[in-house]
């Protein structure tokens, strides 16, 4: 099964979010690499095709359009001056699943309102913006700490890795020493503009494979759209 075909077919609600896993198993948040899950059993076992998570990494997502432009506009607009400057990107990718929870659950709220109000006034931008996705991006999580947890990350199992070769070509410009210091100075910037949102890539809350981890895992597809169910 391909990347794009679990999106849409593993989860009774898309991902706002979906992340492949890493062939070089290079990442320092084990989850992310490839040879920490399970490989498919000739026996017929049942193995994960996705799970949901809370983090994803900042150099391959697959990000929903609509909350894309409010993630941009909210998040990315506002540290563009400090981006710019020490030529660094990393720690938006820590504002990721915190931030499309949070767009989720307005998606939520504006349905519910929209279904009870009896106004009758245009729509504005954010409306339209809203409505666009209100249907397909709805997640609801599980509030008891026994219950799977849903987010609106997710990582793809079960889909063909992903290859992540430029580090070395990065690192032969700057020197890994002075690209990760300018790095750590716009991830502290991050931190402190947006405290609320911030979620490291450890712990519990980020890691489907912790010990005590409530995420919820796909192991089949949910949709009932039969394409989803023929031969990729």
């Amino acid at each position: 099964q391909t990347f794009l075909t679990l999106i849409n077919c593993a989860f009774d609600t898309k991902p706002l979010i979906a992340q492949a896993l890493v062939a070089e198993n290079s990442q320092t948040y084990k989850y992310l690499n490839s040879n920490k899950w399970p490989k498919p059993l000739k026996n017929g076992k049942k193995t994960p095709l996705a799970t949901y998570t809370g983090f994803i990494e900042i150099q391959a997502p697959i990000v929903n359009s609509a909350f894309f432009e409010w993630f941009v506009l909210s998040f990315i607009m506002p540290m563009l001056l400090p981006s710019h400057i020490l030529g660094a990107d990393w720690g938006f990718d820590q504002l990721f699943c915190k931030a499309a929870d949070l767009y989720s659950k307005l998606l939520m709220i504006h349905k519910e309102n929209e279904t009870n109000s009896q106004s009758t006034s245009s729509p504005s931008l954010w409306k339209e913006l809203i409505e666009e996705d209100s249907h397909s991006n709805s997640h609801i999580r599980a509030q008891g700490s026994q219950n799977k947890v849903k987010s609106a990350c997710a990582l793809i199992i079960g889909g063909t890795p992903i290859h992540h070769l430029n580090v070395k070509e990065m690192n032969s410009i700057l020197g890994y020493a002075v690209k990760k210091k300018l790095n750590k100075e716009l991830m502290n910037i991050i931190a402190q503009s947006f405290p609320s949102f911030i979620r490291s890539g450890k712990g519990i809350l980020a890691d489907p494979l912790h010990p005590k981890s409530h995420f919820e895992r796909v192991n089949h597809l949910h949709s009932n759209n039969d394409e989803c169910h023929s031969s990729p």
